[in-house]
């Protein structure tokens, strides 16, 4: 069955930022394979989609936030976060959550900056998801 390793946890709940998030993990593998039916099989195939995809996306929404377009920014900071829930990323998903809301709060000054504290939590969170996939493939 795949789950965090301990080292994960630690890893995931060793970060520090002011945000609010210190308590959520990085990941919780087991709360996202629940959320989708139990299917091991399942999860690893959305989060195989997540992660081809991630680039792109990335791309775009920083992007947008360079070009001042606020309105594709917010469509694809939303994909982002929900795709975030969707693989159990949730310290990365509940921070794009409060950047989208504050983006529709009106609240863009800062965007730039935002954007660079979301990504580096994304990025921590999607290491920490690489080496569990990879993990649980030499596992089967």
């Amino acid at each position: 069955m795949m789950t965090s390793s301990g080292e994960s946890e630690e890893v995931s709940r060793g970060l520090s930022s002011s945000d609010g998030l210190d308590g959520e993990p990085l990941l919780d593998l087991q709360r996202a394979v629940d959320n989708l039916g139990g299917s091991e099989e399942a999860y690893r195939e959305v989060a195989q989609v997540f992660l081809d995809g991630l680039p792109e996306g990335m791309r775009e929404l920083r992007s947008a936030v360079i070009a001042g377009d606020f309105e594709r920014g917010l469509r694809e900071l939303h994909e982002l976060a929900s795709s975030l829930g969707a693989v159990g990323t949730w310290r990365a998903h509940r921070a794009a959550r409060a950047m989208e809301m504050q983006w529709r709060a009106g609240a863009i000054a800062d965007a730039e900056s935002s954007l660079g504290r979301l990504e580096e939590v994304v990025l921590s969170s999607v290491s920490i998801l690489r080496g569990e996939l990879e993990r649980s493939s030499g596992e089967r």
